[in-house]
């Protein structure tokens, strides 16, 4: 305490010290609370990060006054200082007071410590700053998740689009090799084609002796057992028919599952001349393409023997 001939003149003066340990600024405020025939008083400050400031408080010896150090976070005005402080303590300025502005050891509180031990006070608030540090990070965190989960979904999709891709290619570039085949085995085979084309161009029921029919149907009935196809029991058509409608089924439903055109069902038939082929040759055909359709996933050196294998269809 500070004494001098101002006390023999009525007055009391304080050095009141703050000093900020933490990284963040602060706004104080002095409030001194008088007798109702006068106004109260207010010194308002602020201390900047990692500083320490003096202020020096008078009071007339006369009168009773009751004086507070009100503390708010950041930068405000003095009327958000003294009437919603964060911290405050209510002190005697005589006794040269000297406040700290300290965190706690995990952050997450601020202290407002004195060198006198007063008892009426607010000494602990929490850390804002810290708390809005922790929410800009776990905004930030969460973000940066959102992103890497997108940017992982649209890989995922690029990877998946990429294999149906390259599963359409290999699956057009098969169907291209069996026709091609076809075609070449029918064009090194197109002598036998011309010593029978007045039977190619009679009608089906005339293309194949009667006693040809059933050798034929046992054949496509083998084929069937071969790859595990049901035919309607009440179907009616006749055995060219049946032969032409499970092709026909076979190449559409391949065709989706690999994204091709559905033209590739006539571009096959037109290349092969199906219309004017044997019922035999036929058979030929049909089994070259449920090769192709129901083993399509196996092994190149397989695909390789099933070229061979096509070259001795017809």
């Amino acid at each position: 305490m500070n004494m001098d001939g101002s006390e023999r003149m009525g007055y009391l003066r304080g050095e009141i010290t703050v000093d900020n340990r933490t990284p963040y600024k602060w706004t104080v405020c002095i409030e001194n609370q008088t007798p109702r025939l006068f106004y109260d008083r207010y010194n308002t400050f602020a201390v900047e990060p990692h500083k320490k400031t003096q202020q020096c408080q008078t009071l007339l010896t006369k009168w009773v006054q009751t004086i507070y150090l009100k503390v708010k976070y950041g930068q405000c005005s003095e009327t958000e200082c003294y009437t919603d402080p964060d911290l405050w303590y209510k002190f005697d300025p005589r006794d040269d007071p000297c406040f700290t502005i300290r965190e706690s050891g995990d952050h997450r509180q601020i202290h407002l410590d004195c060198s006198i031990n007063y008892e009426e006070k607010k000494s602990t608030c929490p850390n804002y700053e810290k708390i809005e540090d922790d929410a800009r990070e776990e905004e930030e965190n969460r973000r940066r998740y959102e992103e890497q989960r997108r940017q992982a979904q649209l890989e995922h999709e690029r990877r998946i689009e990429e294999q149906i891709k390259r599963e359409s290619e290999l699956a057009a570039k098969k169907l291209s090799q069996a026709t091609e085949t076809l075609k070449q085995r029918l064009r090194l085979r197109g002598h036998e084609v011309h010593h029978q084309t007045h039977i190619m161009q009679q009608p089906l029921d005339t293309e194949v002796e009667i006693d040809e029919v059933p050798e034929i149907e046992k054949k496509f009935m083998e084929l069937l057992f071969e790859y595990q196809i049901t035919e309607d029991e009440d179907s009616e058509e006749t055995l060219a028919d049946r032969m032409k409608t499970l092709q026909n089924e076979l190449m559409v439903e391949f065709c989706k599952k690999h994204n091709l055109s559905s033209s590739c069902v006539f571009s096959l038939n037109t290349a092969v001349g199906y219309e004017t082929l044997p019922l035999h040759h036929r058979l030929s055909v049909l089994e070259a393409v449920m090769h192709v359709v129901f083993e399509e996933n196996e092994e190149d050196h397989t695909q390789k023997n099933e070229q061979d294998f096509l070259l001795d269809l017809l």
